[in-house]
Formats: structure tokens, sequence, C-alpha cells
């Protein structure tokens, strides 16, 4: 009769802190010390008080654009000046399908408030 034997495996993994993600998603002039929501809006001078649910900061005279997917914002962006914050956990499109960063790859949890950065699309042209 043969013996059946059962193996653990373990293996010890080394995420990516969310810093060092984005650093490796955005190029130079992109990159930044991640900040919070507040902190993010506060580079433009985007007033964050008081923050509703539909919070829209506004920027060059009108409200801001402000991108969400499945309930959460993940991008803000005046289309005047084309200042912009942007969240480096929310999703990446395609022509039909969406992706987020792999939780086996990337440590989504040990900070979950400081996600944002804050730039211009006119700096990277």
């Amino acid at each position: 009769m043969p013996i059946a034997k059962t193996f653990t495996e373990r293996r010890i993994v080394t995420l990516l802190t969310l810093q060092e993600y984005a650093d490796q998603i955005f190029g130079l002039p992109y990159r930044q010390p991640l900040k919070t929501i507040h902190e993010a809006l506060a580079v433009h001078g985007w007033d964050a008080s008081p923050f509703p649910e539909d919070y829209k900061p506004k920027c060059c005279g009108s409200e801001v654009s402000v991108r969400s997917f499945l309930g959460s914002a993940y991008r803000a962006e005046c289309k005047v000046c084309h200042k912009f914050i942007l969240d480096v956990t929310g999703p990446t499109f395609g022509n039909s399908w969406a992706s987020f960063p792999d939780p086996k790859k990337v440590d989504l949890e040990t900070d979950v408030e400081h996600v944002w950065i804050a730039g211009s699309a006119e700096v990277a042209k």
C-alpha cells in the first residue's frame, strides 16, 4: 500500500511598499513622496475642508473633473491647467479591462492613507 505524504510549503515573499511601487510605475517628473488626499489637494491649493462625500475641488474657476471606479475616486484633474491628483492604487484601464496593483507583489495594507500623488500633465510634455 503506498504511503501518502502531505507537505506544507512556506515561502517568504517581500512585497514592494506603495512608495516603491509608485516609483516603478511613474516617470521621473511624477516621482514624489506619496501623500494623503488632503496633502495632495493642498499641493494645488484645492480646498479640502469641509470634505463631503461628493466633494469636487475648484480650479481655474470651475469644478475639476473627478474620475471614479466602483464608487471610489482615483483621479481629479483641472481641464484648463491640467493639474491633477491620482491614487496610485487606483485602476489602470485597457480597451476592455481594468487592473489594480497585485496584492501578492505590493503591500496594499500597511499605509492606506498615503496613496496619492499630485502633478501637472503640462510638466511631462
